[in-house]
């Protein structure tokens, strides 16, 4: 028969090991409760962090073992069906050219389309001004053309030595003109008292003072459309040394225009000197300077020269309604 262990009745008798360990979790303290959930909730985003990783490890070796033009491509290698074509309300540059100009094969995926080589490849004709490209997905290419619009005409040798007429734009760029309607070219006037330089490249340098001469052949056009009708040449010979701008038409041979005056007050001057001109039938106007301000030497087929004002100027028919 077993003995039994004599009761530890004293303090020192007692021992910590004789204490009862358990611990009820709701006898837990606020605190210890909080340091628990804060712990448990590490341990699950510990866990979501290392399944995420190794799911993204998983499909990055998919991709690269598996589907390679995916990567290249993120909107799936789409293919080319169609070039669209936005021009200036005043381009005559169409689809067609574009499309040739281009030399794309439908079907190529738009990723793997050059867009620079593309742009280069319009640039190089001179009557484009500016190119944007634009890939617009599942399968459009966007070309936006902005074009060089011509103010005179040039006839100008090529390499060849054949004579050819060539346009000249506002900013001085000579060019062989495409897309342009014969009765729209056949209304400009011929460049005249410059010699043309090459560039090296086939084509010409730019001509100089051609931007005051696009804005008097501009406000001819706006203000005096009768007038500049009949304008045939406009010569730069003087424009360099005295700032004129010499212009003949069907019936005078020598209008001298200044850069330096208004254009719109020298056109209203014409105007009336044209006026008086045919109130004077037997007389032929072969010369009209402009460039001296408020009176106008005006020679005639005769050796006489007369100084005339335009505030004693009458107009033949002050019915007829102005260009200006």
């Amino acid at each position: 028969m077993a003995k039994a262990k004599p009761e530890k009745n004293t303090a020192e008798e007692r021992s910590w090991r004789d204490l009862e360990q358990k611990v009820n979790p709701r006898t837990m303290s606020a605190q210890g409760r909080k340091r628990f959930a804060l712990a448990a909730l590490n341990a699950a985003l510990i866990a979501a962090m290392v399944v995420g990783a190794g799911w993204g490890g998983y499909e990055i070796l998919a991709t690269l073992t598996s589907d390679t033009a995916s990567l290249r491509d993120p909107a799936g290698a789409a293919p080319l069906r169609e070039i669209v074509v936005v021009n200036d309300a005043d381009g005559v540059l169409d689809q067609e050219w574009v499309e040739r100009t281009l030399n794309l094969r439908k079907g190529t995926p738009l990723m793997e389309i050059d867009l620079f080589q593309l742009r280069t490849r319009l640039l190089s004709t001179p009557q484009v001004k500016a190119v944007d490209l634009r890939r617009d997905f599942p399968g459009t290419l966007t070309v936006t053309l902005r074009e060089r619009l011509p103010v005179l005409r040039v006839n100008a040798q090529d390499n060849a030595g054949v004579t050819r007429t060539l346009l000249v734009a506002r900013d001085g760029v000579v060019y062989a003109g495409q897309g342009y309607d014969s009765a729209r070219l056949n209304a400009l006037p011929f460049l005249d008292g410059v010699r043309l330089a090459r560039n090296g490249r086939g084509g010409f340098r730019p001509v100089e003072g051609m931007e005051d001469v696009a804005h008097l052949l501009q406000a001819a056009q706006n203000d005096a459309p009768l007038l500049f009708a009949d304008w045939r040449v406009v010569s730069l010979a003087r424009l360099g040394l005295y700032d004129e701008i010499v212009v003949k038409t069907r019936k005078i041979p020598e209008i001298v225009i200044s850069r330096k005056i208004d254009f719109t007050q020298q056109l209203a001057r014409l105007d009336y000197i044209n006026d008086y001109a045919r109130t004077q039938p037997e007389a032929v106007v072969q010369r009209i300077d402009l460039s001296l301000g408020g009176d106008v030497p005006v020679a005639f087929d005769s050796a006489e020269s007369r100084l005339l004002s335009p505030s004693s100027v009458k107009p033949s028919n002050t019915r007829i309604r102005r260009d200006l």
